[in-house]
């Protein structure tokens, strides 16, 4: 244990710093605007928890749902869409806690801690260790890292990814095949793990022999909004989905937060092509890794949306690599403020009920 702390004291110490900073922030927030109930379930699950404000908001929105989901299975149209590994987890640890809530931003956070450690040791693996600290540090100022101690699934995948690409043998393929039925974009890893594509194919056949609709995890897109594909038939390219953000810009009012979302959405998209784009035109990681990078950031805008891009950035770990290896001390330190400030303005907004990412 000794020798671990002495290794990753670096990661370890700023994993409970940010997640302190993150609890305190989730309060302040509490002072600067008023709880907007703008998701099903909160009057139901989180209210009633029993739990105290400023624990409960981190099952805002999406965490609703894998908490229904942990409890009651999947007894409510719509819910296909959600993948079955984090809410069999959430599940599994409630039974030993006796508490759906708090089993859920338990696991969240114990692969948010786990994910920390194994950034910092890619990092450290690919280059050196001042390359890892500062990749450490980009991964949890971040914008959208505050999902990762969130009720999502963003910390179990990014583990999951990251064991399928560190580790060998058994163990890798175990990672790549559960990533495959934690998230749709798990099959993503296919090239560097062709079982990601049966975790997904064990997923489409449950919804298939149990609920007679093996595509259900994309047809319940319809229960929610922007205007997501429900079908193969629906799909769009990334084109068409810039070209129906240029006409939010140009028809929606810039004093609605929604413009701003929006706005968020296509520069996070176009911030992660550009990076990826000048990492393959370098050639600065493997094929199959670049390969998985180009599908996790096109596959979400086949729906007809960028909605939600910059937290569906945080799984892509080369980009924090790539930024930590920025050599001018004065822009690295510009872009993770940048960052950082962000990711307080989007803590404040989702602890309250207002939709992000």
């Amino acid at each position: 244990m000794k020798r671990f702390w002495q290794e990753y004291k670096f990661p370890i110490s700023l994993f409970f710093i940010w997640r302190s900073l993150l609890f305190l922030l989730g309060i302040a927030g509490q002072f600067v605007l008023p709880f907007k109930t703008s998701f099903p379930y909160s009057e139901l699950i989180l209210i009633p928890s029993g739990l105290p404000q400023w624990l409960w908001q981190w099952a805002n929105f999406d965490g609703v749902h894998y908490l229904f989901l942990a409890k009651n299975g999947y007894t409510a149209d719509g819910l296909h869409v959600f993948f079955p590994v984090f809410p069999i987890l959430v599940r599994a640890i409630s039974i030993i806690i006796g508490n759906y809530l708090v089993a859920g931003i338990l696991v969240a956070n114990i692969f948010a801690f786990i994910s920390v450690v194994l950034i910092y040791k890619f990092a450290k693996n690919l280059y050196d260790e001042s390359a890892a600290k500062w990749s450490t540090l980009f991964f949890l100022g971040f914008p959208a890292a505050f999902f990762l101690g969130s009720v999502y699934t963003e910390s179990l995948f990014l583990c999951l990814i990251l064991g399928a690409f560190m580790a060998r043998g058994v163990f890798a393929r175990v990672c790549g095949f559960l990533a495959g039925a934690t998230r749709l974009v798990g099959a993503a890893l296919i090239p560097a793990s062709f079982l990601a594509g049966l975790g997904l194919a064990a997923y489409v056949s449950y919804l298939g022999i149990v609920w007679h609709r093996p595509m259900a995890f994309l047809e319940s897109q319809a229960a929610f909004k922007n205007a997501r594909a429900t079908s193969i038939t629906t799909l769009v390219t990334p084109v068409q989905v810039t070209w129906r953000y240029a006409r939010i810009f140009t028809t929606a009012n810039p004093q609605n937060l929604d413009f701003w979302i929006a706005a968020l959405e296509f520069a996070s998209f176009y911030f992660g092509v550009g990076i990826l784009g000048y990492m393959t035109v370098k050639r600065q990681f493997p094929v199959r890794m670049l390969l998985f990078c180009w599908a996790a950031i096109l596959m979400p805008t086949l729906s007809g949306t960028f909605s939600s891009m910059i937290r569906y950035l945080v799984i892509i770990f080369p980009i924090y690599f790539f930024l930590a290896k920025i050599r001018m001390w004065p822009l690295k330190m510009g872009i993770l403020g940048f960052f950082v400030i962000l990711q307080i303005v989007l803590v404040i907004l989702f602890t309250r009920g207002y939709f992000v990412a």
